[in-house]
Formats: C-alpha cells, structure tokens, sequence
C-alpha cells in the first residue's frame, strides 16, 4: 500500500497541471492611533543653564526669542513630524508680549512641518500658586483663560490642555466646574492634565458632569499604575517615559514593555524625565545625541507598477492588493510611467495602451485606502526604445527648456489626482541621472510645494544619491537601493552584512550632512541565482535562488530597520496578478517566496510561520523526503508546526477555514491526521493578549487514507 502511494506522490510531481503554493500573512497595524512627542524646548539647546536660570525649563518661551533659535526648532519638528502625530508643547502661563510672539513662531514651525499641536499649559509662579486659576477672580484666572483664547486662535492648535499636580487643593468639581465656565469654542479643544498622583486620586470626574469626549491626559511610568489607570477614561492620553536608558534599544526595550500592557490606543512620549533636582533631565528619547525612533511611522512599503491601460481594473489587481495587505505592508509607491521616444526626445506624453488610464489610478488609489493602506504617487518616464532614463540628457538650453516644461506637466497631473484622491505623499522623479544638477528642479519642488500638502521625496539612483544638490528641499531622502553587495553567485548572510557595511556608512554621512531620514524608495531582488551582484538587471538569467533573494531580504532589514535616521523601505515590486510569484518563479516579487516570510517577520506586529510542511517538499508519513519542484506534497499523516515570533496566547488550525485543533501551550503544532485526498488549504491564527492577530497559510495536496 505504501509503495501504491509513493508511485502515486511521484506522478504527482511530474503533473504539469498542479498549481503553485500560495502563503498570505494576516497581521493587526499597529493599535496606537495617535503617537506624540513631549517636548520642551530645542534639544541642540536645551542644557543645564535654563533650570539653574528660571527654576524650570518651560520660561525658555517667556525670557528668550525664538526666532533666534527657530533653525533649531524647526530642525526638530522636520525629524519629529516623520516619526510622531503630534507635539506636545510644554508652557508655562504668561502675558508678555516676548511670549505670545513666541507661541506664535512654534504655530508657524509646526504648520509648516505639518504637524498639529497639544499645548500644555503648567500655570505656576507667576500669579502663586497654579490651583488658583480655579478661582474666579484670581489673577492666575484670568491669565489662564487669555492664554487659552490666544492657543485657541492659532492655526495648527489640537488640543490645550491645563496640568494639575503641584498642590492637593484641586478636586473633581473644582476641574469640571473650571470646563463649564469656559467659552464654547474653548471647550472644545480643552484637555485636563493629570500627573502621576492625581490619576490615582482624582477618580470622579465623569460623576461631577465632566462630557466622556473631553480628552483626559494621564502621566504614569511604572507598569502597574500603566496597567491600573490607562483605560481609566472614554478618551484618554498616556503620558510616560524612561529615564536611564544606556542606549537606543534599553530605552525602546523599556518603553515597549511600558506600552505593552497600555489599554488606551493614544500615547505621548516624554523627550525628557525632570528629575526635578537642579540638575536638569536624564535624556530618554534623545539617546547619544539622537531622537529614538520607537513609533516612528517607519514607511512599511512596497512598490505597485502596471504597463498597460486597464490592469489596475481587473480583478486580479485587486485581490494583489490584499495579498498585499496580508504582508503588514502600510505604504505602496504606485507607479504611472509616460514616455519620450528616446533619451534626447523632449516631448513626454502617455501612452494609450501602456500607461495605466487615469480611472485606473484612481481605483488603485480608493483600493489601497479602503485596505488601511497609504499612498505615495511616483510617476515614472521612461524612453519608448528601452533605454535607461538615467541617460536622459540635451546638448541645448532650448532642448533642456522644452524638456522640463513637458515633465511639468506630467507631474501637474498627477498631483491633481494626489490631492482630490487623498494621496499621503509625493515622490518628484525617480533616477533621472543626468538632468538632477539643473536649477529648474527647483522650481519643480516649489509647483509641487504650492499644490501638494503631503511629504515629498526624489527616488536618487544608488550611482548619485550623494550629489543631489536639491535634499534640504525635500522630506526624505529617497534611494533606490540597488547595490551590488558581493561578487558571488552563492553568498552568505554574513558575507551580504558585510557587503553592506560600506554602502551604510556613505547613506549615514548623507544624512548627518542633511538631517533627512533615509527611505530606500526603490530595493529589490530576484529569486535568482547571483541576484545580490547586479539587483538591478531584470534580464538576469539563472537558475532559481529562493535562498538567495531570502538571505537578501534579511540582510537589509538587518543592516538598516533599526537605525534612527532611517524610515522606510520600498521594496520592488509586487506585481498586479496574485498568479505571479512561487517556489519555481525567478521575478523580483517575494510571493509564495521564503522571502516573504522575512517581510511578513519585519512589516508585521508579529508574525506565524508554518514550518513544518515546508513550501516545495515531499512528506512521507511524517518525514520530510526532499525538495520538489512543485506545491507541497504530503503522503500520509503529518505533525503540523509552528513558529512565531512573539508569546500568544492560542493558536488556531484550519484546513479549508474549518476549525480543526486550538493549541494554547508549546510547542505550538496539530496532528494532521484524517482521510483526505486532493488540494488543500493550511492555515493557522495565533492570538496575543491585546487581541492582535497573525496568520499563515499555505496550499498544498495531501493524501491520506
């Protein structure tokens, strides 16, 4: 009998018609909706000198001009708009005519970086002590409330808040008696404060007729007050930091398991812990002399291109895009190309048959959002007869002329539909080598500045990253990261960490000259053999390699998803045809690929893996056989397993959406063991604590009888 069925596996081998594995991942996005930033004042200036003068760093905004400092704020809220919502502007109360010009300059810092600001007003000292501001006729009042109405007027102001914890006086009545006395248009935009001791102690103001939308700002740093207070209100804030951190991964080791056990899905982070003993504050965010990136919104990304009018229509694009999604994939470059005939042409235009119609970008755009995805738009030109168009290039200013005023044009029209379509970000170019050193990008940047509120970007090729003169008009800086890392056809992991080693050290210098986060907006391997020596070459030809094009992956993610000033990757290319990737298909996508589990091991919260079938073997009563050229094969029973990367607490397992075994110890695994024949679906769910799921899943046939 056991011979009967290893004839009948092996005949199923050679069977042209069996279809290719098929591996989705299925992750939660990250659950804090909101993720700001405490700050006090500019860090390149912010020492001893301000406490041991004013007895508190806030009266920096009272006693010096900002406009003398503005290159340094504004240097922060350019670094901190790419990781956090908002900023959290720490203030005292005051009326000096030096004050409110400076609220104003930080209104002007923040809009022009895009950023919206919670003002939290520390009203002490100037008028006694700050729990009269409850008192009717005080002259703390009347100072709290001309400052509210001044915050309230400000362009780019979220919410205010008033803080309350230096004295015991003040009692829920006294709190929600303060908010009904407050103009309509105040309230509106009020928040309470709540230091650490008076989260604990301050339990009723729902019950004294405080609205359940009024945002309440709670400070704890310990795990357990966390855990006791931080679902305490309908609409709530944790405020919380670290203060001794030795190093950028114990400070982000610390704040993640702080938040961890957060019950509310909206966060501040203290740059910051005063310590309150004239010595000023231990650094938690800023960790040798850089801002850590925990809940940097690190671009999550994959590049989505089609070369024909109607392919971002069908349904197959579609059902690609949730393929997609399923990675833990946030962000996705979408790519329209127009054409030149050549690289000395100058008249740009679409093509009716190869350029994606306008109605299909669109649909791909409404799509992508509707996946909880975002979008950044790249159009791309490209010669009609192949060539490169990093070799675009005139010999006459009257050509150069002609030429930029035709890309104007194609990019006025994209950005028209960037800007009805909600489209998050921009990118200007991509790789066009020869035309970057002229003036006229200038003005490129300045139409797409006037027409376009999102980031912006230019995607450098890896050959001149380092010599565009434009980076300090931009957001980030954008490459696309084809570098040869070694000269062989079979390297190491060790060998590609290596071979990344210099190429890193140029991209940090780039952005210590600049100050502008890294993304690679284009990086890319085929699953072929040699792929790490020329990732560009699309015509490569070679046996598959899905060790190779895994290895790379890693390798990447190894070198640079930690580092502070980088913020994202845009790997190439996930194509619109949910048939195209598997264990036998050499193309850049990672679909159906090892590769794609490291994807899913770095894109997602946490990730499942099934190890045990492995993609493309032959299993025999349990055992694994060998590799195979086709889907997996299973021959009799086998023992189902699973890694995961991360404490959950169940795992499920399905065959074909049927439930079949829920395991809540480890190890995680299931024997498969029942008559079935044919092609089948595994797939397992795992479960943590905070309700987050990920998921696995895989196509293979099985006999068994």
């Amino acid at each position: 009998m056991r011979f009967i069925k290893i004839l009948l596996a092996l005949i199923l081998i050679l069977s042209p018609s069996l279809t290719w594995i098929s591996i989705t991942n299925s992750s939660c996005i990250n659950r804090f909706i909101e993720k700001d930033l405490v700050y006090i004042l500019p860090y390149e200036i912010c020492r001893d000198y301000w406490y041991k003068t004013y007895g508190d760093r806030i009266y920096y905004y009272v006693y010096e001009n900002l406009s003398d400092d503005q290159n340094y704020i504004n240097r922060d809220f350019n670094y901190i708009s790419s990781f956090y919502d908002k900023i959290i502007v720490v203030i005292p109360a005051d009326d000096t005519l030096q004050f409110l010009l400076n609220l104003k300059i930080i209104d002007s810092l923040a809009g022009r970086n895009n950023l919206k600001v919670i003002y939290a007003i520390f009203p002490k000292e100037k008028y006694g002590r700050e729990d009269t501001y409850l008192d009717n006729n005080s002259e703390m009042h009347g100072l709290v409330l001309q400052n509210l109405e001044f915050l309230n007027n400000l362009s780019n102001t979220s919410k205010i808040a008033v803080w309350y914890g230096w004295s015991y006086r003040c009692n829920p009545k006294d709190i929600v008696d303060f908010y009904y006395s407050l103009p309509s248009e105040i309230r509106e935009k009020y928040a309470i404060w709540l230091d650490e001791e008076y989260t604990t102690r301050l339990t009723k103001l729902y019950e004294e007729g405080l609205p359940k939308d009024t945002l309440v700002i709670t400070e704890a740093y310990s795990r357990n007050l966390i855990d006791e207070i931080s679902d305490r209100y309908v609409n709530q804030l944790l405020i919380t930091g670290y203060e001794d951190a030795t190093s950028i991964d114990d400070w982000r080791t610390h704040i993640e398991e702080l938040l961890s056990i957060c019950k509310t899905n909206r966060v501040g982070i203290w740059i910051y812990y005063d310590k309150n003993d004239g010595s000023g504050e231990n650094y938690t965010a800023y960790i040798n002399n850089r801002l850590t990136g925990f809940c940097k919104n690190l671009q999550k990304g994959f590049s989505y291109a089609a070369w024909w009018n109607d392919t971002l229509l069908q349904n197959t694009s579609d059902d690609s895009l949730e393929n997609l999604r399923n990675t833990g994939t946030e962000w996705v470059s979408l790519i329209p190309t127009w054409y030149q005939d050549t690289v000395h042409s100058t008249d740009i235009r679409m093509d009716e048959n190869r350029t994606p119609s306008d109605e299909s970008i669109i649909h791909v755009i409404e799509k992508i959002h509707d996946l909880g995805m975002h979008v950044m738009l790249k159009p791309h030109v490209d010669p009609s007869n192949d060539e490169w168009r990093g070799f675009i290039e005139f010999n006459s200013e009257d050509e150069w002329h002609i030429w930029f005023n035709s890309y104007k044009n194609f990019i006025s029209h994209y950005l028209k539909i960037a800007n009805e379509y909600n489209v998050e970000q921009f990118c200007i170019g991509c790789e066009l080598v020869k035309t970057t050193n002229r003036r006229e990008w200038y003005d490129i940047i300045k139409m797409v500045r006037e027409n376009f509120s999102g980031n912006i970007t230019y995607a450098a090729d890896w050959s001149n990253y380092m010599n565009i003169p434009f980076w300090d008009k931009l957001d980030f800086i954008g490459i696309d990261g084809y570098f040869q890392l070694t000269n062989k056809t079979e390297p190491s992991l060790e060998e590609l960490l290596k071979g990344w080693s210099k190429w890193k050290r140029d991209i940090e210098k780039l952005y210590n000259t600049t100050g502008k986060p890294i993304i690679f907006t284009e990086i890319g391997y085929r699953s072929i053999d040699g792929c790490n020596i020329d990732p560009w070459n699309w015509q490569r030809r070679g046996r598959v390699d899905l060790q190779e094009q895994r290895d790379c992956y890693q390798a990447v993610f190894e070198t640079f998803w930690r580092e502070e000033w980088f913020n994202g990757i845009y790997w190439w290319m996930w194509y619109p045809d949910s048939t195209v990737g598997g264990a036998m298909d050499t193309s850049y996508t990672p679909y159906g690929k090892p590769a794609e589990r490291i994807l899913k091991d770095y894109y997602s919260n946490f990730s499942i893996n099934i190890v045990k079938p492995r993609i493309g073997y032959l299993y025999l009563f349990g055992e694994e056989m060998a590799a195979i050229p086709s889907k997996t094969i299973i021959i009799g029973s086998i023992t189902v397993e699973v890694e995961i990367s991360k404490e959950v607490d169940k795992i499920e397992f399905y065959i074909d959406d049927e439930l079949k075994y829920i395991d809540e110890q480890e190890p995680y695994q299931w024997m498969w063991n029942e008559n079935i024949i044919g092609t089948h679906e595994l797939k397992v769910i795992a479960y943590d604590s905070m309700g987050d799921n990920s998921e696995d899943k895989q196509s293979l046939w099985i006999i068994n009888l």
